[in-house]
């Protein structure tokens, strides 16, 4: 779709004209065909070395890494590394930990594909990704199978919270159990509180009898 803007939405680009996702011509076929509109086709045009160009694109405040910039469909990150487009968690995992295995792939173990994160990384076989990946799609279709909760309660539009998860799938929470774990962690602190209330007088009545 065009956009209405006819200036393009990239920094330093003062193009104009019919533009697509707010960007012009020369940008949007940068990102249709690269999947990033700031990538030039020709190498020797990218501005520092590989390094340098993918940290600031990686935001490493939470516990899982996460990739800022071109994404598969998949949500796998993808860097334009040197001179070829690589997963950027594999470019992650060889920069800060070393070469990967021929034959090897790496496996999210946070399940998060754009976390790059060598600490939710690890190398497996083609086999044992496939098996794990397998294993989590039974889950989810064991798991959607369900008409009650673990506790009984039944899924239904006003008893389920969809509850979002940073490799963008959902899972489902029953508000029912929610509702009874919070009272139960209320009475937990109150309970708490007033123990520590009770020892702070004994000590108090204690230390009144000793003056």
């Amino acid at each position: 779709m065009t956009d209405v803007t006819t200036m393009c939405a990239i920094e330093g680009c003062d193009k104009s004209g019919p533009l697509k996702r707010g960007w012009c011509g020369m940008h949007y076929r940068r990102w249709h065909k690269y999947g990033d509109p700031h990538v030039n086709k020709l190498p020797l045009r990218v501005q520092g070395t590989p390094e340098e160009r993918f940290w600031p694109k990686v935001d490493a405040e939470g516990d899982c890494w996460e990739w800022l910039a071109s994404k598969t469909p998949d949500g796998y990150g993808r860097f334009f590394g040197k001179g070829v487009f690589v997963y950027a968690h594999r470019f992650a995992w060889e920069a800060l930990v070393g070469p990967i295995p021929d034959g090897f792939h790496i496996d999210h173990l946070c399940r998060n594909h754009s976390c790059v994160n060598p600490d939710h990384l690890e190398p497996v076989t083609n086999a044992e990704n496939s098996r794990r990946g397998v294993a989590a799609s039974v889950r989810k279709m064991l798991a959607a199978r369900q008409t009650h909760c673990k506790h009984g309660h039944e899924w239904t539009p006003e008893n389920t919270y969809m509850k979002p998860a940073k490799d963008g799938s959902f899972s489902r929470v029953c508000l029912i159990c929610r509702r009874v774990q919070g009272r139960r962690d209320d009475d937990r602190r109150r309970d708490e509180h007033n123990a520590r209330t009770r020892e702070y007088r004994r000590r108090k009545r204690e230390a009144q009898r000793e003056a």
